[in-house]
């Protein structure tokens, strides 16, 4: 399955392992349950040959508060990196570059990308500017049958919000279809 809009979005199954990830912190129990109990984790990306280890885009650490501020109280949301560990990596591109999000509950997405589009919205200050801006987002998601797939956005910050739901929109008809 892949969607397109414009080139903009591309809609997969998912390459994201939950499990792996959680095994990569089977030496810290108390960590790893809370990482199972988050509905919203932000996932870090590894940049190998480049740079060893797991890195997080700049913006992350606005997008972590900005999200769990803004679903207070109706999902946990986490960071799937030790606080000692958590490394930010400053991209050498004009890009804005949001981190990668794992949803476990494909319900929370609307939401999610409302808050992402708000956080666009404020980042890039005039009409002007958001129209030119270009924006990298990455959500994997768990769907209501159980499938894990994966919205990729590559586009202009000022579409961002009425593409990616759109593309959840198809993707929740075609669930519906199964």
């Amino acid at each position: 399955m892949a969607a397109t809009d414009g080139d903009h979005i591309q809609i997969a199954m998912s390459p994201f392992d939950l499990g792996s990830l959680l095994a990569s912190f089977d030496g810290y129990p108390d960590f790893r349950a809370e990482l199972q109990s988050a509905e919203v984790l932000i996932i870090p990306s590894f940049l190998d040959p480049e740079y060893d280890g797991p890195v997080f885009p700049g913006t992350t650490s606005q997008v972590f508060r900005m999200l769990k501020n803004g679903l207070d109280g109706q999902a946990v949301v986490d960071a799937a990196i030790r606080d000692e560990d958590y490394l930010e990596f400053e991209f050498l591109s004009a890009d804005i570059i949001l981190p990668a999000i794992f949803v476990a509950k494909e319900a929370f997405l609307p939401l999610i990308i409302n808050l992402l589009a708000s956080y666009l919205y404020a980042h890039i200050s005039s009409r002007e500017r958001r129209a030119a801006a270009q924006v990298k987002s990455e959500i994997h998601f768990d769907t209501k049958q159980g499938r894990r797939l994966h919205i990729k956005y590559e586009g202009p910050a000022d579409q961002f919000e009425r593409i990616a739901m759109k593309s959840i929109e198809e993707v929740s008809s075609y669930s519906k279809e199964d």
